[in-house]
C-alpha cells in the first residue's frame, strides 16, 4: 500500500535531491476542512462522522487525566495511550515489564491494543485529537481523517511549535526511541504467535496508517512515522532471517502462509515508506532510512540484491548530510561481505564500477571519519579491479595530508594497483613472445626482476608526481594574492623551491611534505631507497632508448625527476643520516655510502641538467656527505666531475635559488684546507670567470647606452641584466667575495655607477645599487687603505642617492636607498674607529625621514596581517606595479628564507640607526 502524497512545509530541498512534487489531495482535504470549519452542511462524510464522534482535546488536560469524550454517549474514558506514553519514557520500567504490560493489554482488546499504538505515536507528535472506532474501521478514509487531525493540532493549537518527543536528546527522548523499538519488536513477535501477519489482520490497520503519516506535511509525524516504519522492517527482516535460517525440507502449509505473508508486509512497508521516504528533504529521516537498510542487509544479504536498494545508495553517496554517506559506504561494504557466500550479482557490479570513482573522490575531499571508510571499501575494490588510474590519481592525492591514517592506506593501495597493472601489462606484452626474449633486443640489457622493479617504481612515482603537482597548484591558489599567478609556471614550479623557502620558518606545506615522503619511504620498502632512486633514475645513461624500446614504460618523466630529486634530499639528509648519526655506525659504511653518492650526483646532474628543481636538490644533497670525506684521494676524480656540473649549473641558470647554493658549495670548497689544490685552484679560476663575464656584459650595455639608440628590445636588454646582476649577487653573497684583487672590484662597482647615472629603469638601479653594496662589503675585512675604502664609500652614496631620486613616487626604492646609506655611514664609522658623523653626514641622515619610513613599515605590516584571511587583498602601498616589484625583489635577495615582513626592515633600519648615531 502506498499513499502518494508528499509536500514539506518546513524545509526546502537541498541540490542533492530530486524535487518532491505537492500532493493534490492533501491541500484538497486540508483546505475543505479550513475553509468549512464552521459549516458543518459542506464536511464530507467522514469528516462529519468523525466530528459527531469525538471532540477535540483541550489544552489545558493534564498528560496523566486526559480524556476522549463522545458526542453521542457523553461518557469519559480513559485513554490507554497516555498510560503506555509513561511507560516508553519512565527509565524505572524495564522491558520486561513493559513487555508484560503490553501481552496483557493487547491479549484483552486486540483492536484497542491497535488503537492505543497508533494513539501513542500521535500522541508523541503532539497530535490531538485522537483515533476513535470508527476511525479505525474506516481504512480508506485514512488521508482525509490524518489531515483533519492536522488541520485541528497545527492550525488550532500552539502546542505545533513545540520539539517533538522522538526528535529530543535528554535522557527521556533516548529512553522513549528504545523502548519504542522494543514494543515493535513485541508487536511483530506477537504477531507471528497468534498469526495475525495477514492482510486482514491488526498488523495491516498499522501498517496502512503509519505508512499514511509518513507523507505527512508536519515534520513531527513525518519523522516519527517513518521512524517507526524502519522499526517494523528491521524487525520483520529480523523475523524473516530467523525462519529463513531454520528452514527444512518438512516446513508445512502454515509456515509457507506465514512466511508469504511476512516477505508482503516487509516489501510493502519497504516500498510505500522506506524508499519514498530515504528521499525526504530532511537529512534526520533520510538518515534513519539508511541506517535501517543497513541494518537490514546484514540480517537479509539477498535484499542487497534489490535494484532499488543499489539506486538509493548511489544517491547516499552524493547526500549533503556525512552521516548518510558513512551509512551508504557501510552498506556498500556488506556487498562484498556477502560475496563470500554468494558472489557479486551482475547489478552490484554495475553499480560498483558506476561508483568507484565517487568512493574514490570520497576518499580524497570528505571529513575524516567517512573518508577512513572509504579508505577500507577501497581496498575491496581493488581487489576486484574495479579502480581504474584516475580513481588512484584521485587517492593519492590525500598522500599529501596532514594524517597518517589517512596516508598509509593509501600507499598501501598504491603498490597493490601497481602490482596488478603491471601483472595486466606483462600478460599483454608477452602473449607472443616471453619477456626475456623482449628484453634480450633491447640495447640496454637487463634481467626480467629488474624490469618489473624498474616499471613498478616508474608507475608508483608517475603518480605521486601527478599527486604532489595537483597538491601544490592547490596551495598556490591559496594563497596566491592576484589571480593571474595561479596561472604562472613559476609559483607552481619548482615547487621544491617553496618548500625548501618555507621550510625555516615551520611551514605548514613543509610539515606535510615531510610526512609524505616519510610514508613513501616506509611503505615502499627496498623500493624506496635512495641506491634505488639512482638506479631507476640512470638505468638508461648509456643508450637512448628506441621509441619502440618496452623499457620506455621504465624512463622516468620531468615531473617524476623533480620529485625524485627532492625525495633524495629528504631520505638523504633527514632520515638516514640523522639514524646513521644515532646509531653510530661504522666509519666505513657511512664513508662508503659517502662515495657512492659522490660518484653518483654528476652523472645525475649532467643527465637532468635542464632540469632547475633536479640541479637544486641534487647539490642540496651534498650535505650528506662530511667534509673529510670530499677530501679522500679516491674522491678527487668524482669531486672534479662534481665541480664541472656545478659550473655549468651556475652558468647556465638564472634561477636566484640555484646561484644561492652554488655559491654555498663554492665556499664551502674554498674553506676547506683537506682539499686538493688542484680543485680549489679551478674553484678561483671559476670565481674570476664569473666577475670577468659580468664586466664584459656591462660594457656591452654601456656601449649600447651611451650610443643614445634606443633599439626595440631595449627592455629584454634591462631584464638580461637584471638577471645576470641577482646572478652575481646571489654567487658572491655565499663566496663573501667579488674578486681578490681591489682594482678589479673598483672598475666594477665604477661601471655599475655609470649605468646608474645614464639609466631610469627602477629595477636596474636598484639592481646595480645592491650589486655595488654587495662587492664593497667584502673589503672591509681587507684592510684596504683609507683612500680606496673612501672611494668606495662616495660610489655607494652617489648611487643610492641617484636610487632615491629616480624613485620618488616609490616608497620601497627610498626605504632600500635608507638602508644602503646607514649601512656606509656605520662602515666608515668602523672603519674610522668611531662612531661620531660629522655636520653633513647628521643633516643626511635627517633628511631621510627615518621616523617616518618606520612608521610606514609598521602600518604596512598590520595591513598585511589583516589581509591574510583575504589573500586577494593588497595593501595599498604595494597596488603599483613598480613598487611591487621592487619590493619582492628586496625580500627575495636579502630574507629569500623567510616571509615578507616588514617587521624585518623594521629591525634592521632600527638596529643600523642604532649603531651609527
Amino acid at each position: 500500500m502506498e499513499y502518494d502524497f508528499e509536500s514539506d512545509l518546513s524545509s526546502h530541498l537541498d541540490g542533492s535531491l530530486p524535487d518532491l512534487e505537492e500532493d493534490i489531495e492533501l491541500n484538497h482535504a486540508a483546505e475543505s476542512v479550513s475553509s468549512n470549519h464552521d459549516d458543518g452542511s459542506h464536511i464530507s462524510t467522514p469528516a462529519l462522522k468523525r466530528k459527531l464522534e469525538i471532540e477535540p482535546i483541550a489544552s489545558n488536560e493534564t498528560t496523566q487525566g486526559s480524556t476522549i469524550t463522545s458526542n453521542n454517549t457523553q461518557n469519559t474514558t480513559k485513554d490507554p495511550s497516555y498510560s503506555l506514553l509513561n511507560d516508553l519514557m519512565d527509565e524505572s520500567i524495564s522491558t520486561d515489564l513493559l513487555s508484560t504490560k503490553w501481552r496483557s493489554y493487547s491479549e484483552t482488546d486486540s483492536f484497542e491494543s491497535t488503537r492505543g499504538f497508533l494513539n501513542l505515536i500521535l500522541l508523541s507528535c503532539n497530535c490531538q485529537p485522537f483515533l476513535n472506532h470508527f476511525d479505525m474501521e474506516d481504512m480508506e478514509s485514512i488521508p482525509e481523517t490524518l489531515a483533519q487531525i492536522q488541520s485541528s493540532t497545527f492550525n488550532f493549537n500552539d502546542t505545533f511549535a513545540e520539539p517533538y518527543l522522538y526528535a529530543c536528546s535528554t535522557v527521556i527522548g533516548k529512553s522513549f526511541r528504545t523502548k519504542l523499538r522494543f514494543l515493535v519488536d513485541e508487536l511483530i513477535a506477537m504477531s507471528i504467535e497468534k498469526d495475525k501477519i495477514s492482510t486482514a489482520s491488526y498488523m495491516e490497520t498499522i501498517k496502512s496508517w503509519i505508512i499514511c503519516m509518513t507523507t505527512s506535511p508536519w515534520l513531527s509525524i513525518r519523522h516519527t512515522s517513518s521512524a517507526v516504519s524502519c522499526m517494523f522492517y528491521v524487525s520483520l527482516a529480523n523475523a524473516l532471517s530467523n525462519i529463513q535460517g531454520g528452514n527444512n525440507s518438512n516446513e508445512g502449509d502454515a509456515d509457507q502462509v506465514l512466511l508469504e505473508n511476512l516477505n508482503y508486509l516487509f516489501d510493502d512497508i519497504y516500498k510505500s515508506a522506506i524508499l519514498i521516504r530515504i528521499r525526504d528533504t530532511r537529512s534526520i529521516i533520510r538518515l534513519e532510512c539508511f541506517m535501517a537498510i543497513h541494518e537490514c542487509c546484514l540480517l537479509l544479504p539477498s535484499h542487497l540484491q534489490d535494484r532499488s536498494t543499489l539506486l538509493y545508495l548511489g544517491w547516499g553517496l552524493s547526500d549533503t548530510d556525512a552521516k548518510i554517506r558513512k551509512s551508504a559506504l557501510k552498506i556498500i561494504q556488506q556487498l562484498f561481505i556477502n560475496e563470500r557466500k554468494q558472489g557479486l550479482s551482475l547489478s552490484s557490479l554495475n553499480f560498483l564500477e558506476r561508483f568507484s570513482s565517487k568512493i574514490a573522490e570520497i576518499c580524497r575531499y570528505d571529513i575524516e571519519s567517512v573518508r577512513a571508510v572509504a579508505l577500507q571499501l577501497c581496498f575491496q575494490l581493488i581487489d576486484h579491479q574495479l579502480l581504474n588510474r584516475e580513481d588512484i590519481e584521485m587517492l593519492c592525492y590525500s598522500i599529501f595530508n596532514k594524517k597518517a591514517q589517512i596516508r598509509l592506506p593509501v600507499m598501501k593501495l598504491l603498490t597493490k594497483y601497481c602490482d596488478q597493472t603491471m601483472e595486466g601489462f606483462l600478460q599483454e606484452s608477452t602473449k607472443e613472445i616471453s619477456l626475456k626474449k623482449i628484453l634480450t633486443q633491447e640495447n640496454y640489457k637487463i634481467s626480467n626482476s629488474a624490469f618489473k622493479n624498474l616499471y613498478k617504481k616508474n608507475l608508483i612515482f608517475s603518480i605521486i608526481a601527478h599527486a604532489l603537482e595537483v597538491w601544490t597548484i592547490e596551495n598556490n591558489q591559496k594563497e596566491s594574492s592576484q589571480a593571474d599567478e595561479v596561472n604562472n609556471e613559476k609559483s607552481v614550479w619548482p615547487f621544491g623551491f617553496n618548500l625548501e623557502a618555507n621550510r625555516l620558518k615551520n611551514s605548514e606545506e613543509w610539515k606535510v611534505y615531510e610526512c609524505s615522503m616519510l610514508s613513501v619511504h616506509n611503505e615502499l620498502g627496498s623500493l624506496g631507497s635512495w641506491e634505488e632512486v639512482f638506479d631507476y633514475l640512470l638505468f638508461d645513461h648509456v643508450n637512448h632508448l628506441d621509441a619502440n624500446s618496452i623499457l620506455k614504460h621504465c624512463a622516468p618523466n620531468e615531473k617524476i625527476v623533480d620529485l625524485l630529486s627532492s625525495y633524495v634530499y629528504f631520505c638523504l639528509n633527514l632520515i638516514e643520516k640523522p639514524a646513521l648519526l644515532k646509531k653510530k655506525s661504522s666509519d666505513s659504511n657511512y664513508i662508503s655510502k659517502q662515495l657512492h653518492l659522490l660518484h653518483e650526483l654528476p652523472l645525475l646532474m649532467k643527465k637532468y641538467r635542464e632540469r632547475n628543481v633536479a640541479s637544486y636538490y641534487f647539490i642540496k644533497s651534498l650535505d650528506y656527505i662530511q667534509e673529510q670525506t670530499l677530501a679522500l684521494p679516491e674522491s678527487r676524480k668524482d669531486m672534479l666531475a662534481l665541480l664541472t656540473e656545478v659550473e655549468y649549473a651556475a652558468k647556465a641558470s638564472s634561477t636566484f635559488q640555484i646561484n644561492l647554493i652554488c655559491g654555498e658549495f663554492f665556499h664551502r670548497i674554498i674553506n676547506l684546507n683537506l682539499i686538493a689544490s688542484e680543485i680549489q685552484l679551478n674553484v678561483k679560476l671559476y670565481i674570476a670567470s664569473v666577475t670577468d663575464n659580468l664586466m664584459e656584459e656591462l660594457q656591452e650595455f654601456l656601449k649600447y647606452i651611451q650610443s643614445a639608440r634606443k633599439t626595440s628590445n631595449h627592455d629584454q636588454k634591462v631584464e638580461r641584466l637584471v638577471t645576470q646582476l641577482k646572478f652575481y649577487c646571489g654567487f658572491i653573497r655565499n663566496i663573501g667575495t667579488s674578486s681578490e684583487k681591489s682594482a678589479t672590484t673598483l672598475r666594477l662597482v665604477s661601471d655599475l655607477l655609470e649605468i646608474c647615472k645614464q639609466e631610469e629603469d627602477e629595477l636596474l638601479l636598484y639592481s646595480c645599487l645592491r650589486t655595488i653594496f654587495l662587492c664593497i662589503l667584502p673589503e672591509l675585512n681587507r684592510q684596504c687603505s683609507n683612500e680606496i675604502m673612501e672611494t668606495y664609500f662616495s660610489v655607494v652614496l652617489e648611487a643610492s642617492s641617484l636610487l632615491s631620486d629616480r624613485t620618488k613616487e616609490l616608497f620601497t626604492g627610498k626605504l632600500f636607498s635608507t638602508i644602503v646609506i646607514l649601512s656606509v655611514y656605520f662602515g666608515k664609522s668602523v672603519l674610522a674607529g668611531t662612531s661620531r658623523l660629522n655636520g653633513n653626514e647628521l643633516n643626511d641622515i635627517k633628511t631621510l625621514n627615518i621616523e617616518e619610513q618606520l612608521a610606514t613599515l609598521k602600518s604596512l605590516s598590520k595591513q598585511l596581517k589583516n589581509s591574510e584571511s583575504n589573500r586577494s587583498v593588497q595593501p595599498s602601498i604595494l597596488e603599483d606595479e613598480k613598487e611591487q616589484g621592487l619590493w619582492n625583489n628586496l625580500f627575495e635577495d636579502w630574507y629569500p628564507n623567510h616571509c615578507k615582513d616588514p617587521l624585518l626592515l623594521v629591525d634592521l633600519m632600527q638596529g643600523l640607526k642604532k649603531l651609527v648615531l
